[in-house]
């Protein structure tokens, strides 16, 4: 299973900027003041909290893109993205030229499934601020989720383009290329995602499953040992390195991955399908 890394824009203003910006405006209405202690609570964390001090600052100024946005946000944070949505419906509809509206409006389309729709979404973001490369990674995701595999890897490109450095665009141009059957090329992306990140678990995991795909064997258990020495609770790694060792034929190491695996929450009628599937063919 190759894995991506998913992102989205989720821009706060700070609790010292808004302070600073009150400040500058001569002292904070009742409803700024609500705002800015929704922002103090997002970043302790104290999510129930921060929509609360969001519902007031509504309450008193319905007209507040940003308001409706950092409670957005909150709700995103809650995993509550139908709520989110809502809220990034009445941001836009507020200001229509804010990107990160679009953007996060996407995403959580996304998450919920509706992959299409969260797509319509990032076209309009790209179109906003086509400078943006984290615009383009997460359309690219959509579109990896619609399967449409080379769409996905022209996002990554632009991605990429627009930021050299971008570890995780190249990680998931890689698996975009994986899914098209171009291993090696995948692998060229994950070599770079490591370059740029040594310790991205993900990147060293989704290499692995490429040189496995590719029958090199022994680089592919290397890979995993990696993912799993940077994240000893990465479950994937292990249902990956007990296929590996199963082609090795070392069927008492690869158990104890499959254990470890499941421990670690994997399904084990899954992954016990995958270990007869590989010694059927071995």
């Amino acid at each position: 299973m190759v894995e991506m890394q998913f992102l989205k824009i989720v821009v706060l203003a700070s609790s010292l900027l808004v302070s600073l910006l009150l400040a500058s405006c001569g002292g904070p209405s009742a409803a700024e003041k609500h705002f800015a202690a929704g922002v103090e609570f997002q970043e302790q964390g104290r999510l129930n909290s921060a929509v609360a001090e969001f519902d007031e600052a509504i309450r008193l100024n319905p007209e507040d893109a940003a308001a409706y946005y950092n409670r957005g946000i909150t709700y995103d944070s809650q995993g509550q993205f139908e709520l989110a949505i809502q809220d990034y419906d009445q941001a836009v509809l507020l200001d229509p030229e804010d990107a990160d509206s679009y953007n996060n409006r996407g995403t959580a389309y996304d998450v919920l499934g509706r992959h299409q729709r969260a797509i319509q979404d990032f076209d309009q973001a790209v179109r906003l601020d086509p400078e943006n490369a984290v615009l383009r990674f997460n359309r690219g995701i959509a579109h990896k989720n619609l399967r449409q595999f080379e769409l996905a890897v022209q996002d990554y490109d632009e991605a990429i383009r627009l930021d050299s450095l971008y570890a995780a665009a190249f990680n998931n141009r890689g698996s975009a290329y994986d899914n098209l059957a171009q291993h090696q090329r995948a692998i060229q992306d994950y070599d770079q995602a490591i370059l740029l990140d040594p310790g991205s678990s993900l990147a060293y995991n989704n290499r692995g499953i490429s040189h496995l795909r590719l029958e090199k064997l022994d680089l592919a258990s290397q890979d995993f040992d990696q993912a799993i020495l940077l994240d000893p609770k990465y479950a994937s790694a292990y249902y990956n390195r007990a296929l590996g060792l199963t082609l090795l034929n070392n069927d008492v190491d690869a158990r104890k991955n499959v254990e470890r695996a499941v421990e670690l929450g994997f399904d084990r009628d899954e992954i016990e399908q995958a270990i007869e599937a590989v010694k059927s063919g071995r």
